[in-house]
Protein backbone atom coordinates (compact mmCIF):
# COMPACT_ATOMS: atom_id res chain seq x y z
CA UNK A 1 0.00 0.00 0.00
CA UNK A 2 1.08 3.70 -0.51
CA UNK A 3 1.06 5.22 2.83
CA UNK A 4 1.67 2.74 5.62
CA UNK A 5 0.35 4.21 8.84
CA UNK A 6 -0.86 2.34 11.41
CA UNK A 7 -4.51 3.31 10.70
CA UNK A 8 -4.38 2.25 6.85
CA UNK A 9 -2.71 -1.14 7.86
CA UNK A 10 -5.60 -1.85 10.26
CA UNK A 11 -7.92 -0.91 8.43
CA UNK A 12 -6.91 -3.05 5.28
CA UNK A 13 -6.27 -6.15 7.86
CA UNK A 14 -10.00 -5.40 8.91
CA UNK A 15 -11.57 -5.40 5.66
CA UNK A 16 -9.56 -9.04 5.25
CA UNK A 17 -10.81 -10.51 7.92
CA UNK A 18 -14.80 -9.79 6.86
CA UNK A 19 -13.74 -11.12 3.37
CA UNK A 20 -12.15 -14.61 5.54
CA UNK A 21 -15.04 -14.94 7.66
CA UNK A 22 -17.81 -13.51 5.68
CA UNK A 23 -16.85 -14.92 2.53
CA UNK A 24 -17.53 -13.09 -0.82
CA UNK A 25 -19.34 -9.33 -0.07
CA UNK A 26 -20.58 -6.48 -2.29
CA UNK A 27 -19.09 -3.05 -2.05
CA UNK A 28 -22.04 -1.86 -0.43
CA UNK A 29 -21.97 -4.67 2.09
CA UNK A 30 -18.62 -4.02 3.01
CA UNK A 31 -18.99 -0.49 3.52
CA UNK A 32 -21.99 -1.11 6.09
CA UNK A 33 -19.58 -4.00 7.83
CA UNK A 34 -16.76 -1.80 8.21
CA UNK A 35 -18.23 2.04 8.69
CA UNK A 36 -15.87 3.76 6.80
CA UNK A 37 -15.76 6.28 4.22
CA UNK A 38 -16.66 5.37 0.26
CA UNK A 39 -13.39 6.65 -0.82
CA UNK A 40 -11.28 5.26 2.06
CA UNK A 41 -13.01 1.56 1.28
CA UNK A 42 -12.43 2.15 -2.49
CA UNK A 43 -9.00 2.94 -2.45
CA UNK A 44 -8.15 0.30 -0.16
CA UNK A 45 -10.02 -2.48 -2.36
CA UNK A 46 -7.95 -1.40 -5.46
CA UNK A 47 -4.81 -1.22 -3.23
CA UNK A 48 -5.33 -4.84 -1.82
CA UNK A 49 -6.51 -5.90 -5.25
CA UNK A 50 -3.43 -4.61 -7.09
CA UNK A 51 -1.43 -6.46 -4.52
CA UNK A 52 -3.24 -9.84 -5.24
CA UNK A 53 -4.83 -9.79 -1.90
CA UNK A 54 -8.63 -9.74 -3.06
CA UNK A 55 -10.26 -10.92 -5.82
CA UNK A 56 -12.66 -8.30 -7.64
CA UNK A 57 -15.51 -9.76 -10.01
CA UNK A 58 -18.57 -7.17 -11.54
CA UNK A 59 -22.23 -8.55 -12.25
CA UNK A 60 -24.50 -6.18 -14.05
CA UNK A 61 -23.84 -3.06 -11.35
CA UNK A 62 -22.88 -4.94 -8.57
CA UNK A 63 -18.98 -5.82 -7.43
CA UNK A 64 -18.30 -8.81 -5.36
CA UNK A 65 -14.79 -9.20 -3.39
CA UNK A 66 -12.79 -12.47 -2.18
CA UNK A 67 -10.21 -12.74 -0.15
CA UNK A 68 -7.41 -14.28 -2.31
CA UNK A 69 -5.23 -17.28 -0.91
CA UNK A 70 -2.54 -14.63 -1.07
CA UNK A 71 -4.41 -12.81 1.21
CA UNK A 72 -5.46 -15.75 3.74
CA UNK A 73 -2.00 -16.62 3.44
CA UNK A 74 -0.80 -12.45 4.49
CA UNK A 75 -3.03 -12.78 7.54
CA UNK A 76 -1.57 -16.07 8.37
CA UNK A 77 1.99 -15.56 7.98
CA UNK A 78 2.88 -12.26 8.97
CA UNK A 79 3.93 -11.84 12.53
CA UNK A 80 1.67 -9.13 14.42
CA UNK A 81 4.20 -7.46 16.25
CA UNK A 82 5.70 -6.19 12.75
CA UNK A 83 2.44 -4.88 11.28
CA UNK A 84 1.38 -3.36 14.18
CA UNK A 85 2.81 -2.02 16.87
CA UNK A 86 3.94 1.68 16.29
CA UNK A 87 3.64 3.93 19.28
CA UNK A 88 4.40 6.67 17.37
CA UNK A 89 1.20 8.67 18.45
CA UNK A 90 1.48 7.32 21.96
CA UNK A 91 5.24 9.05 22.07
CA UNK A 92 3.71 12.39 21.04
CA UNK A 93 1.48 12.25 23.93
CA UNK A 94 4.34 11.71 26.68
CA UNK A 95 6.55 14.20 24.55
CA UNK A 96 3.43 16.94 24.79
CA UNK A 97 2.85 16.51 28.40
CA UNK A 98 7.13 17.14 29.10
CA UNK A 99 7.39 20.03 26.86
CA UNK A 100 4.16 21.84 27.13
CA UNK A 101 3.35 20.48 30.84
CA UNK A 102 -0.59 20.89 29.73
CA UNK A 103 -3.10 18.45 28.29
CA UNK A 104 -4.07 17.82 24.58
CA UNK A 105 -7.17 16.29 24.37
CA UNK A 106 -7.13 15.82 20.86
CA UNK A 107 -3.76 13.59 20.90
CA UNK A 108 -5.13 11.83 23.93
CA UNK A 109 -8.01 10.50 21.90
CA UNK A 110 -6.03 9.68 18.99
CA UNK A 111 -3.78 7.57 20.77
CA UNK A 112 -6.40 5.91 22.24
CA UNK A 113 -8.17 4.91 19.08
CA UNK A 114 -5.36 3.61 18.11
CA UNK A 115 -4.52 1.68 21.01
CA UNK A 116 -8.06 0.50 20.81
CA UNK A 117 -7.62 -0.38 17.02
CA UNK A 118 -4.63 -2.27 18.01
CA UNK A 119 -6.08 -4.73 20.09
CA UNK A 120 -9.32 -5.43 18.18
CA UNK A 121 -6.68 -5.85 15.18
CA UNK A 122 -3.74 -8.14 17.18
CA UNK A 123 -7.68 -10.46 18.41
CA UNK A 124 -8.39 -11.16 15.31
CA UNK A 125 -4.91 -11.75 13.62
CA UNK A 126 -4.32 -14.43 16.54
CA UNK A 127 -7.86 -15.94 15.83
CA UNK A 128 -6.94 -15.80 12.19
CA UNK A 129 -3.11 -17.19 12.60
CA UNK A 130 -4.77 -20.41 14.16
CA UNK A 131 -6.48 -21.28 11.65
CA UNK A 132 -3.97 -21.03 9.10
CA UNK A 133 -4.52 -20.40 4.99
CA UNK A 134 -6.51 -23.48 4.30
CA UNK A 135 -9.14 -23.31 7.58
CA UNK A 136 -9.71 -19.69 6.10
CA UNK A 137 -10.80 -20.33 2.71
CA UNK A 138 -12.70 -23.68 3.06
CA UNK A 139 -14.34 -22.82 6.01
CA UNK A 140 -16.23 -19.59 4.75
CA UNK A 141 -19.97 -18.77 4.99
CA UNK A 142 -21.61 -17.03 2.15
CA UNK A 143 -23.89 -14.20 2.73
CA UNK A 144 -26.66 -13.36 0.14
Amino acid sequence: MREETLERRTFAVSLLDELASEGELTFGELLRTVGSSRATLATTLVELNQEGLVFKRRLGRRTFYTITPDGARALTEMPVETRLFDDRITNLVGRRLTEVGGWDPHLWVQDLWIRRLRTRVVKVLNRIQSQGPNGLLNGKKKKR
